[in-house]
Order: C-alpha cells, then sequence, then structure tokens
C-alpha cells in the first residue's frame, strides 16, 4: 500500500512539473513572438535607416564569431540550430513584409480601368505573390535543413572511424 501512495505522488509529481514546463515553454515561445513584432519593425525600417544596415552587419558579424569559436564546442550544435531558426524566421518575416506590397495595390482594381492596365496590375501582384511564396520557400527550406543537419551529425558520431581502429590494430 505505502509503494502504491509513493508510486501516486511521484506520477503526480511529474504531472504537475510537466504542466509548468509546458507553461514556462509557451511563456518563452510568446515572448519571442513579441521579440519577433518588435524586430519586424525595425526590418521595415532597415531601408529608411542606415544605423540600422550598420546594427544588422554587427549580429551577423558576431553570429559568425559565435560559429567559428563554438565550431569544436558542445555546444556547438545547439547554437547551429538556434542560428538556422532564426534565419528561417527572417526568411518568414520578410516575406510578411513583401506581402504588404500586393496589399496595397489591390484597391487600383477597378471597373473603370481598361482591361489592359487591370491585367497588368493582376500580372503585377502575381508575380510579387510569387516572390513572397518563395521568400516562404526558403524558409521551410532552411527549417529543414536544421533536421538534416542534425540527421548528418548524429551520423558521423556514430560512424566509427576505421582509420583509427586500424591504426591502433596495427601497433597492438
Amino acid at each position: 500500500m505505502r509503494i502504491k501512495r509513493v508510486w501516486y505522488k511521484l506520477r503526480v509529481r511529474q504531472q504537475v512539473c510537466n504542466f509548468f514546463k509546458t507553461w514556462a515553454r509557451y511563456l518563452l515561445l510568446a515572448s519571442l513572438a513579441l521579440l519577433g513584432l518588435i524586430v519586424e519593425g525595425y526590418l521595415r525600417d532597415i531601408p529608411k535607416d542606415p544605423e540600422l544596415n550598420l546594427i544588422a552587419a554587427g549580429i551577423a558579424a558576431v553570429a559568425v564569431l559565435g560559429a567559428l569559436l563554438l565550431r569544436r564546442s558542445k555546444w556547438h550544435a545547439g547554437y547551429r540550430k538556434l542560428v538556422s531558426r532564426i534565419i528561417a524566421w527572417s526568411f518568414v518575416t520578410i516575406g510578411f513584409i513583401l506581402l504588404d506590397f500586393p496589399r496595397n495595390l489591390l484597391p487600383f482594381f477597378s471597373p473603370s480601368m481598361s482591361t489592359l492596365q487591370n491585367l497588368a496590375l493582376g500580372f503585377g501582384i502575381a508575380m510579387e505573390l510569387t516572390l513572397v511564396g518563395i521568400v516562404f520557400r526558403m524558409g521551410d527550406v532552411e527549417r529543414e535543413s536544421e533536421d538534416v543537419m542534425e540527421a548528418q551529425s548524429r551520423k558521423r558520431d556514430s560512424t566509427p572511424d576505421w582509420d583509427a581502429i586500424l591504426a591502433v590494430e596495427e601497433f597492438a
């Protein structure tokens, strides 16, 4: 009876811990989404503000420096995954920024304009939507490459180094 009670308490404690872990994870994701909205405003202003170009270049330089310094570290895989997620998020954000252009052109469709003008406007909107689709696809490819890199790393770590094994056997 006592073992069942202890087991029940452990199970309840684990469920409570899982609840708080999930809650903290969603809180972190919501905070990152808010940060994303703030950064999205800065991304919109990059073409207008030359100082933001320098900040973006500085962030890229820090990311490359971090990748070089952590290259042989145990944190390299996590860092690479984080950078990959940020790049994918950046592509999606750029795609949403580019969606603003076709949205602004939609009010220009009118029956008073000639058919040729409406057709040209429709073609321009279709081309812009195609560009947005390409940018969204680039974000998806970057997100998928994160899984491919992790699988390659796992395979590389699990494959034995036969040259080292044979070298040890020759000297044994």
